[in-house]
C-alpha cells in the first residue's frame, strides 16, 4: 500500500539514520499534517568524563512513534491511517498524539540545556517524566523515552539522541535499573565513560572561556 506521507532523504553520511524522515501526513479527507517539527534538532552539552570536560555536539531524532499508534498490534495496512510498519509492527497516524507532540522539542530542548532529571530503564533505555498538573498521583503524565547512540563513521561527529516514543502513562515503568533520578549531562557522561572509543572523537575543553583542545 502506499505511503500517504511526505519524506527527505539525506546522504546517508549526513542523516545519522539513514532513512527517510516523515515531513508531513496527509488524511483520506485532504487535511495535512505538517511533521516540521518532528525534524533532526541539533544542541549540546557539557559533560565531565574522567577528570576532563567536553561540549558535546547532540543531534536529537525523533521516532514516528512519537505522532503514530500501535494500538495493541491491532492496525492493518487498510486502514485509512495506516502510517508504515516498522520492527513493532503497522502503526497507524494519531491525531491526539500528534497534538500532544507538538511541545516535543521544547521538552526535549530543555532536558539537554536545562538538565533535567532523567531516569534509567533496562536495556539502555532512559525516560524523563513530564508530570500531570493536577493529578492526585504523582507519576501520571507524559514520559519522553530516548537513547544514546554513537554518529556513524565518516558521518558529524556527534552524539545521537533518539527519541522513541513520547506518550502518556497512568504509573511509572517498572524496569527502572536504578529508582534515582540523574541529570541529563551525568547520564550522558556515565554513557562515554563506559566508551573510550567513542569519546574520543569528541574535543576537550582546555580553559574556563571553553577553549576546545585542537587535534
Amino acid at each position: 500500500m502506499e505511503n500517504r506521507y511526505t519524506y527527505t532523504h539525506h546522504n546517508e553520511k549526513e542523516d545519522f539514520m539513514a532513512i527517510p524522515i516523515p515531513t508531513s501526513f496527509t488524511m483520506p479527507d485532504g487535511t495535512v499534517y505538517n511533521l516540521d517539527h518532528m525534524q533532526r534538532m541539533n544542541s549540546a552539552v557539557l559533560v565531565t568524563v574522567n577528570g576532563k570536560r567536553y561540549r558535546i555536539p547532540i543531534v536529537v531524532m525523533f521516532s514516528t512513534h512519537c505522532y503514530t499508534d500501535g494500538k495493541d498490534n491491532t492496525v492493518e495496512m487498510t486502514d485509512d491511517l495506516y502510517f508504515h510498519t516498522d520492527d513493532t509492527g503497522h502503526r497507524a497516524f494519531s491525531k491526539e498524539r500528534y497534538n500532544t507532540s507538538l511541545k516535543l522539542p521544547d521538552y526535549v530542548r530543555s532536558m539537554i540545556e536545562k538538565s533535567e532529571p532523567c531516569y534509567k530503564l533496562n536495556k539502555a533505555n532512559n525516560y524523563v517524566h513530564l508530570p500531570d498538573p493536577g493529578k492526585p498521583d504523582k507519576w501520571r503524565g507524559w514520559y519522553v523515552f530516548f537513547t544514546f547512540d554513537r554518529s556513524k563513521e565518516g558521518g558529524v561527529v556527534a552524539l545521537r539522541v533518539s527519541i522513541t516514543s513520547y506518550h502518556y502513562r497512568m504509573k511509572k515503568p517498572e524496569n527502572l535499573r536504578w529508582m534515582g533520578s540523574i541529570k541529563f549531562p551525568a547520564l550522558v557522561a556515565e554513557w562515554l565513560s563506559k566508551r573510550d572509543d567513542v569519546l574520543q572523537q569528541f574535543l576537550e575543553i582546555v580553559d574556563v572561556n571553553g577553549t576546545l583542545k585542537q587535534p
